[in-house]
């Protein structure tokens, strides 16, 4: 039974010790707005997945199964990835917690949650109003891997690095972040209706960098 599964990942540890736990993350970004100038920051509407493979929650369904009750997640193991230079972050929980859990046979857990948030950033105003801004949206865990976003306006980019947390870290030999290479499908989509009074979203890419903060970034 998967209730006597969750007993069991309710270690509070990763799913397997001696071997990596990957984690593939993407998001879907639904709406952006209020680009201030004056605050110095941004308005995101999202869709944040993860994924990852815990054994101890495999099951003899034929189905996936799906955990809405928060209660049972918090019972699972699962990575404490949150938003670094955010000012305000919150759940969508309209009319329902917009949250879902798929629990797969084999033990890939699906996590995805709807999350909108306030974000710092720093804009350079010196060619305005010809001007093209790039804001960097943090993601990391606290205690595995530091990973990054930028999203730039007028021409957006979404730009991901990833490097070791030298305080409590894990090595990449314990716990793996990255972005999702599912065949045909986007790390990183948006609502194509997006659009803005004043800026143009024109990209969205991601990339990996090490500690020594080689990013890759397209110039626009």
């Amino acid at each position: 039974m998967l209730s006597d599964s969750f007993t069991d990942a309710s270690i509070g540890w990763k799913p397997v010790s001696g071997i990596p736990t990957n984690v593939s993350l993407s998001m879907f970004i639904e709406g952006m707005s209020s680009f201030s100038a004056q605050t110095m920051d941004y308005h995101l509407d999202m869709y944040f997945q993860q994924e990852w493979i815990d054994h101890r929650l495999a099951h003899n369904n034929t189905a996936p199964i799906l955990v809405k009750d928060k209660k049972v997640f918090k019972t699972m193991w699962h990575p404490d990835v949150y938003f670094a230079n955010a000012r305000s972050a919150a759940f969508q929980d309209i009319t329902d917690d917009n949250f879902l859990v798929w629990v797969y046979p084999d033990g890939r857990v699906w996590y995805d949650a709807r999350i909108a948030l306030v974000s710092s950033c720093n804009m350079d105003l010196w060619k305005y109003p010809l001007d093209s801004q790039e804001c960097a949206l943090r993601v990391l865990s606290c205690e595995f891997f530091f990973k990054y976003s930028s999203i730039c306006l007028s021409s957006l980019i979404i730009v991901a690095s990833v490097q070791n947390n030298l305080l409590d870290a894990y090595p990449e030999s314990v716990l793996r972040l990255f972005w999702s290479e599912k065949e045909g499908v986007l790390a990183i989509d948006r609502n194509p209706e997006i659009t803005m009074p004043d800026m143009q979203l024109k990209d969205i890419r991601t990339g990996y960098c090490n500690g020594t903060y080689a990013t890759e970034r397209t110039r626009t």
